[in-house]
């Protein structure tokens, strides 16, 4: 358990974290979709805050532009 600990930890540090999944797009990805850039929101198991990730594009940016209505 220690070791998942940490792997995660390492995976968590130094990204910015949100507080909730509207505010990551809000203020992390609604702007870089502007640039082409395809990120998306996701719950982090470690800090239980939100950060933002790469994505696949197609499937992931259509289903959140429905959901925020993008």
């Amino acid at each position: 358990m220690a070791r998942k600990n940490s792997r995660l930890k390492k995976q968590c540090e130094g990204k910015k974290k949100f507080a909730s999944a509207e505010e990551a797009h809000k203020l992390g990805v609604a702007h870089l979709w502007k640039q082409g850039k395809v990120r998306a929101p996701y719950h982090c198991r470690f800090c239980h805050k939100w950060h933002i990730t790469t994505t696949a594009r197609g499937f992931i940016k259509e289903k959140m532009m429905k959901e925020f209505a993008i």
